[in-house]
């Protein structure tokens, strides 16, 4: 039992009850230990025990904790050190910690302290949590306080792709370099590193070749956030001569070409037609007649473009009036229209003699249809593989 008084605790007499209230700050009280069995008492053994009153610890709501996002993708998410508001929130009280919540529930049960607090990664922005200040001796706890996280936005902005800066080919001096920068307003600052030196404006012309830099501070906030961004231009020209060398003769089997660019010096990219972009200048297994090549530098400079056409012919035509083959011709002749493409029947009867440039054959002969069968054509022509007249003879199919 405990007693205010030695002689009470020998006595045994005014024993403290559960709920005892101290009367002062500190209060001695002493220890009486009876043997329940016996009924007896060590008198010489009186212990005491001193009780001690520590005040309620009190939080300090602190200031909003402003920090630049941590990542130009993600303008709302930052990683916060809760602790470094410790001593604000604790404002010079000794022996005390600080614990943090997401929820007011949390905090006023004292459950789920957040744990990472030196690396706590906000939900929302902004967003509240709570905080309370526990005695280390004691573990009394504070009210909660409010603590409120900000996350400002880097001030992003992009600079243009890395590009060529496009020169006369004889000069090499620039022609039209761009203005490249942003203006975001009022309240940022910028700075430029460029190769002819510094410059504060918020855009600049590029002049010459080489990187140029920018770093904007935004300074509408305390956090000050930045963001840098750079470009590198490369001086490069435009092609002057596309030449397109036809390394398979008219009516092979298959056709290829091979385009080199020259006069320039860009780096080059070649294009059949429609098609995809690719690095080098040979073409296989093409499809007979009319096509284009383009080549540009594949920075902007400049690009040329020259057509040229393979020579082949159609291995069956449907005149039905379905408007699908109605008509056959040789292909990739029309630019040869002195050419002479000769139809015969199968016993060798002329049928028709028609030009490259014109419509084709129709299928009749005096203005009758004929039948679905075999028919034989002479084609006199020069081919571009090597510039030589030709004279070729085939066959091919009308189909009704």
């Amino acid at each position: 039992t405990y007693h205010p008084t030695v002689a009470e605790a020998l006595a045994g007499t005014g024993a403290l009850v559960n709920g005892f209230e101290n009367m002062t700050d500190p209060q001695t009280v002493f220890i009486r230990v009876e043997n329940t069995a016996t009924g007896c008492v060590n008198t010489n053994n009186i212990a005491s025990l001193e009780l001690s009153v520590e005040p309620i610890p009190t939080a300090t709501a602190p200031a909003t904790y402003e920090l630049c996002a941590t990542d130009a993708s993600d303008p709302n998410t930052a990683v916060f050190d809760l602790t470094s508001l410790d001593a604000e929130i604790i404002a010079g009280q000794l022996n005390m910690a600080v614990s943090y919540y997401e929820t007011a529930m949390d905090a006023d049960s004292d459950i789920n302290a957040i744990a990472n607090a030196t690396s706590y990664v906000n939900t929302s922005n902004p967003q509240t949590l709570y905080a309370r200040v526990r005695q280390t001796i004691t573990g009394c706890l504070s009210d909660p306080v409010l603590v409120t996280l900000q996350v400002n936005a880097l001030p992003v902005f992009t600079l243009p792709a890395d590009d060529i800066l496009c020169v006369d080919a004889d000069t090499g001096t620039t022609t039209d370099g761009p203005m490249i920068g942003v203006d975001l307003g009022a309240g940022y600052s910028y700075s430029w590193t460029t190769p002819n030196g510094t410059a504060n404006s918020a855009t600049v012309a590029v002049t010459t070749a080489g990187t140029y830099s920018l770093t904007i501070t935004d300074n509408n906030f305390t956090t000050s956030c930045t963001y840098s961004d750079s470009v590198t231009y490369q001086a490069s020209s435009a092609p002057s001569v596309l030449d397109i060398q036809i390394t398979t003769p008219a009516f092979a089997s298959s056709h290829n070409v091979i385009a080199t660019a020259s006069g320039g010096s860009g780096v080059y990219e070649y294009q059949l037609d429609d098609g995809d972009w690719q690095e080098t200048g040979e073409f296989l297994d093409l499809a007979p007649g009319e096509h284009t090549i383009t080549v540009r530098d594949t920075n902007g400079c400049g690009e040329l473009i020259r057509g040229f056409e393979l020579i082949d012919y159609m291995k069956f035509f449907t005149p039905n009036g379905d408007e699908y083959h109605p008509t056959w011709n040789i292909i990739g002749l029309r630019n040869q229209p002195g050419a002479k493409i000769y139809i015969f029947d199968r016993y060798g009867k002329l049928l028709k003699q028609i030009s490259p440039a014109g419509p084709g054959w129709d299928g009749t002969f005096n203005g009758s249809p004929m039948p679905s069968q075999d028919y034989w054509f002479r084609v006199e022509y020069v081919d571009p593989f090597d510039g030589t007249p030709k004279e070729f003879i085939n066959h091919f199919t009308l189909k009704r």
